[in-house]
C-alpha cells in the first residue's frame, strides 16, 4: 500500500473496516498486545506485593512492588489512550470517554506535606546536598521522611534511601507517628500521646529524645 500511516488509516477509516494484514491492522495489533502486556505486569507486581507484605503492612518490598505496579498503570492509561485514537480512526466511530472522577483533595494531608517538605530543605544546607539529602516520599495518607546518601566510597551511581520516620493521617483526621527499625519494618512511636497536632509530631522527629529516628 502506497501513502503515509496517516493516509492508510484515513483510507482504512473509509471502509469502516480493519483490512486484515494491513497497516491499520498491524498497529492495532501491536498495540492490543503492548496492552496486554502491561495488564500481565500489574497482575504479577500485585502479586508480588501481596507476597512481600504476607501480614507486614509495612514491608518496604511490598509498597516498591506496588510503586511499580502504579507506574505500570499509568501506561495501561496511555494504551488505552492510544487504542481508543486507532479505533476512532480506522471505524470512524467514537467511542464515549469514560466519565472523569476529579480527585479528592485532602486539605490536612495537602499541608503537611507542604510543611515537611519546608523542614526537610531546611534541614540539610545546600552545600552538604552532595554528601546527604533529607526528602518527602508522600503514599496515600502516608509521609514518609528518608535519608538518601550517595554509594560510597565512590559516590556514583544509585543513592541509597533509609526510611527516618512516618507520619499517618487516619479516616477521622488524626496523625499517628511511626519510626523505622534496622529491617525497615515500621513501629508506632509510644512516647508521644495520641492526638497530637502534626507540628507536635514533627518536633518529636526533630528532637529526637529517645534516638530512634536519627540514631
Amino acid at each position: 500500500m502506497d501513502g503515509s500511516l496517516e493516509e492508510r488509516l484515513a483510507r482504512a477509516a473509509e471502509h469502516r473496516k480493519v483490512v486484515p494484514g494491513s497497516v491499520a491492522a498491524a498497529e492495532l495489533g501491536e498495540r492490543t498486545e503492548r496492552f496486554a502486556r502491561s495488564l500481565a505486569q500489574v497482575e504479577q507486581n500485585l502479586l508480588r506485593a501481596s507476597a512481600a507484605f504476607d501480614g507486614d503492612l509495612d514491608a518496604q518490598p511490598g509498597f516498591d512492588a506496588l510503586d511499580y505496579m502504579l507506574e505500570k498503570v499509568g501506561r495501561v492509561e496511555q494504551d488505552v489512550a492510544e487504542l481508543r485514537h486507532i479505533l476512532e480512526r480506522v471505524t470512524g466511530r467514537t467511542r464515549p470517554q469514560p466519565a472523569h472522577r476529579p480527585r479528592r483533595s485532602n486539605g490536612a494531608l495537602d499541608a503537611a506535606a507542604e510543611r515537611l517538605t519546608q523542614w526537610c530543605d531546611e534541614r540539610v544546607p545546600e552545600q552538604a546536598r552532595q554528601q546527604v539529602r533529607v526528602e518527602v516520599k508522600r503514599r496515600g495518607r502516608t509521609l514518609t521522611i528518608v535519608e538518601r546518601r550517595p554509594p560510597w566510597p565512590t559516590g556514583q551511581g544509585e543513592w541509597t534511601s533509609m526510611s527516618i520516620a512516618q507520619f499517618r493521617l487516619d479516616d477521622v483526621g488524626g496523625w499517628t507517628l511511626w519510626w523505622a527499625d534496622r529491617n525497615n519494618r515500621w513501629h508506632e512511636y509510644d512516647d508521644a500521646p495520641r492526638g497530637l497536632a502534626f507540628q507536635a509530631l514533627l518536633r518529636e522527629v526533630e528532637e529526637d529524645p529517645t534516638a530512634v529516628f536519627w540514631g
